[in-house]
């Protein structure tokens, strides 16, 4: 395959033609590090709490969140980052996961 046609299909091309892509001054596993201890702040229907917002809490909110959705359940019982009980909706955990995302996507685009 001819170069050219090859950085084109692969993306190489944009990587080609933008060489000075900002680089972050924060290591990845600095990163990784910063994102295991995310703590959000969130007001849920139950009051404000902080929540971990960590990958795996995150993982777990939505996997609770959409067995909820499809259940005729309507509140699931979670643990906050102080190990307070609290009853969440299926609109409370969509609010935490999308506050974990967003100070996620901060940490990694600094």
């Amino acid at each position: 395959m001819e170069y050219k046609k090859y950085i084109e299909q692969t993306g190489a091309y944009v990587r080609a033609k933008f060489k000075e892509v900002p680089q972050s001054n924060i290591s990845v596993d600095d990163k990784l590090v910063k994102v295991q201890d995310i703590l959000v702040t969130v007001k849920v229907s139950a009051g404000e709490y902080t929540f971990q917002g960590d990958e795996m809490s995150q993982t777990r909110l939505v996997r609770v969140g959409w067995a909820l959705d499809k259940s005729a359940r309507k509140k699931q019982t979670w643990k906050t980052s102080d190990n307070q009980e609290v009853e969440l909706t299926v609109a409370d955990i969509a609010k935490i996961v999308s506050a974990s995302i967003a100070t996620q996507d901060k940490l990694w685009l600094k």
